[in-house]
């Protein structure tokens, strides 16, 4: 079986789709075209689809092909949203350039490559007409670059919670200083809002300036005790946004 499906991957096919894919924005907040493009291609390797509005606009999409028989059931999983494009492109961010073997656009890494290459081994399997047992799934998310509403929903769905086995397929090159994990960790966002007391710029000490605050805040985040696992080791803190004026 393994062999079938393996003379059946197609590496054309995969730079095709994540061309394709980069060409549709999806930036966090708009993922249904490319959801909708999802869906197109998962049906026509003979998969039953759904797509589960989380917000408006907002789908993730769902796609599964059953095996002969009960058995372990996979899933290919990758979220659909990516960040902003930014500034300082030198090419269209929503056409892929390939340079020096190199795929550039936005999105290419996170992760419209890693759904390209999903839905190559759900083609290479549908192509090859292998016979497996159990369920073979794919799942695209919506919201990941923000705050997980997509993951979020899906968990929620019992028929989701009992998988077997998660494959994310993030574009990662991995080695021996840096193996390819077999686990993650979670996160959790937190929305800290300092508030302060108005005062004249001449006289700040009459008020409380609460973006001074918050930036004590920051520079202390170091200082948290974090937790230590066996396996994934110490967590982490990131601050991705601050915001500061008048009200």
């Amino acid at each position: 079986m393994i062999d079938d499906v393996l003379r059946h991957l197609d590496d054309g096919y995969t730079v095709r789709l994540s061309e394709e894919m980069i060409a549709i924005p999806s930036v966090t907040g708009e993922e249904e075209a490319v959801a909708l493009y999802v869906q197109e291609k998962l049906e026509s390797y003979g998969m039953e689809t759904e797509l589960q509005y989380v917000a408006d606009g907002r789908p993730n999409v769902y796609g599964v092909m059953k095996g002969s028989g009960s058995g372990r059931r996979l899933n290919y999983n990758a979220h659909t949203d990516t960040v902003p494009a930014g500034d300082d492109w030198e090419t269209d961010p929503f056409k892929a350039v390939i340079t020096d073997g190199k795929l550039y656009g936005r999105g290419a890494c996170d992760m419209k490559t890693g759904i390209a290459c999903s839905l190559n081994v759900i083609k290479a399997i549908a192509d090859s007409g292998a016979e497996f047992r159990g369920e073979l799934s794919f799942s695209g998310v919506v919201d990941q670059e923000a705050t997980d509403i997509g993951a979020w929903a899906m968990m929620e769905e019992p028929k989701w919670r009992s998988l077997d086995g998660v494959v994310l397929t993030y574009s990662y090159c991995g080695d021996e200083t840096k193996p390819i994990p077999l686990g993650l960790t979670g996160k959790i966002l937190y929305n800290v809002e300092v508030k302060g007391r108005a005062a004249h710029g001449f006289r700040p000490h009459l008020g409380v300036n609460a973006v001074e605050d918050a930036a004590r805040i920051i520079a202390n985040l170091d200082r948290l005790r974090l937790v230590k696992h066996p396996d994934f080791g110490t967590g982490t803190v990131c601050t991705l946004k601050t915001e500061g004026g008048y009200t």
